[in-house]
């Protein structure tokens, strides 16, 4: 109790902190976005994970949490995106009479909670980008088939519900309810303060070695494995913050960092770097190379879409110059030289992801087109099993190939680019750059993301954070597509007439063949 008491302060001294000093960072019409609700349901988390003593009552809660913004679009939305982050997985198995029912998550009650409050929320519903919707319904099949292929049908129908709600609400919520560029901006900004109070939590953990939400478990009941609850790297604590997780904690941080770059004029000058810079200090802390690579790719492809091409190729070369000086004189024996995997644990890890890049390719090629299931799959790459005696499959790309073949691995590319192309396809027209929205954000995160999975598994909240970003696409290039249409009614008649009549270049004279 007094644990838990001790705890509790913390945490919410850490975010009342964060709120109070995102809020000032802001500029004055945007500080009204962040309500007393918001606030006091951010401060509650905390509060029924240590003191609820049980997890179906912190279950509920988070399945109430987003029912309260029932009809109501523009809160769900902000809603959802400031408290994805703000809570750990929680992941229970249920078993009644020695049968097991299945597992449920935090993350699961509360997408659940958000589902329900989307199907409740007619108003405001935005047209579907078709291609997209058949591009996330086909990511769908192939995250089931990692989890389930070979397994009894009755495995294959419960993992059916939770990764659909996995995949369906962070979608679709921003699919269908982010209607203007309004929602869009307003909600990605809560999106940063979830993260921005990550980072405030993950910087205090790094400082002090005390992982704060992991007591959330011992409270609940929910047990945690000891290899997450001591991750160390380089004698540091891996700073895990709300999420407990060091690499989805990256993640997020990251792609905060890049929908920072759009949130520019909503900041106080100074105050906007100092955000920045916090959430690097939480990245740092997270000690997630992967989210580095994922924070570099996703830079790297904003610049590209947005052609600021002389600044693309000065920001790649100085990392790249910058990286290799630093890992050649860091001291192999030192704890710099250790954290950027020169030696110690974290040079072993990528080791270990090399080898089993290797392994994968090698089992690939014997079986390119039925793959091998999970079973299979444990005894002929039972050489890779590491120090927890498992095989970890820190490639998700690598999975899919290994369990569904070089067919499936092209389905999964193409459902992950088919988002991108659409958007790319608008990169030469002025709306898709729209301050607000611009189409470069989502375009850049799809492919942090892709990055960051190269690096790890799809755990925690991996897929929810795909699919917001999939989501915030289908959002922004229905705008882009509406404010080319608004663009051309504006127009005078007299004006439309005249582009109407006026000459195409591959138009061919009349009587002659083309």
């Amino acid at each position: 109790m007094i644990v838990s008491l001790k705890v509790l302060i913390f945490i919410e001294a850490l975010l009342i902190v964060a709120f109070a000093l995102f809020r000032f960072a802001l500029k004055g019409e945007a500080r009204r976005l962040i309500g007393p609700l918001d606030m006091a349901l951010a401060l509650a988390i905390p509060v029924v994970g240590l003191f609820g003593r049980d997890k179906n009552v912190f279950y509920a809660f988070m399945f109430v949490i987003p029912l309260l913004s029932v009809g109501k679009p523009a809160q769900l939305v902000r809603r959802y995106l400031l408290l994805l982050p703000l809570f750990p997985t929680l992941l229970q198995n249920y078993i009644a009479g020695g049968v097991y029912l299945g597992d449920l998550s935090a993350i699961d009650a509360f997408n659940l909670g958000a589902l329900g409050a989307l199907v409740f929320t007619n108003r405001g519903r935005a047209r579907p980008v078709a291609a997209i919707d058949i591009a996330v319904w086909l990511f769908f099949a192939f995250s089931l088939l990692m989890e389930t292929r070979g397994i009894p049908l009755t495995g294959v129908l419960r993992s059916i519900f939770t990764t659909m709600l996995s995949i369906v609400p962070p979608f679709y919520l921003l699919a269908r309810l982010v209607s203007t560029r309004r929602i869009a901006s307003d909600g990605t900004l809560l999106f940063v303060l979830g993260a921005f109070c990550n980072a405030v939590v993950a910087i205090f953990e790094s400082f002090r070695g005390w992982p704060l939400y992991q007591a959330f478990y011992d409270s609940l009941g929910v047990p945690m494995g000891m290899s997450a609850t001591l991750s160390i790297r380089a004698g540091f604590l891996r700073a895990q913050g709300a999420v407990t997780n060091p690499a989805t904690l990256g993640l997020i941080l990251g792609l905060a960092m890049l929908a920072m770059v759009t949130l520019r004029p909503r900041f106080r000058p100074v105050a906007w770097a100092a955000i920045m810079v916090a959430l690097a200090a939480g990245m740092i802390g997270s000690q997630s190379r992967g989210a580095w690579i994922a924070v570099l790719v996703g830079g790297a492809l904003y610049l590209l879409y947005e052609r600021r091409t002389l600044l693309l190729v000065g920001l790649v070369s100085a990392s790249l110059v910058a990286g290799a000086v630093f890992v050649s004189f860091a001291p192999s024996d030192s704890r710099i030289g250790r954290l950027v995997g020169r030696s110690g644990a974290a040079n072993w890890t990528a080791d270990y992801r090399k080898n089993l890049l290797a392994r994968g390719l090698q089992e690939v090629a014997t079986h390119p087109v039925t793959g091998q299931t999970r079973a299979q799959l444990e005894v002929s790459m039972n050489d890779m099993r590491q120090g927890e005696h498992i095989i970890d499959f820190v490639n998700t790309h690598l999975t899919v190939a290994l369990i569904s073949g070089l067919g499936g691995l092209a389905l999964w590319l193409i459902a992950w680019f088919t988002p991108m192309v659409i958007g790319w396809r608008l990169r030469g027209r002025a709306s898709a750059h729209d301050a607000q929205t611009p189409v470069a954000l989502p375009f850049a995160m799809i492919g942090a993301c892709f990055a960051c999975l190269t690096f790890t598994s799809t755990i925690d909240r991996m897929i929810p954070l795909v699919l917001l970003s999939m989501g915030l696409m289908s959002a922004y290039v229905r705008l882009a597509r509406v404010g080319d249409a608004a663009g051309r009614a504006e127009q005078p008649p007299a004006f439309r007439s005249l582009v109407a009549r006026m000459p195409r270049e591959d138009a061919v004279p009349l009587g002659q063949s083309a």
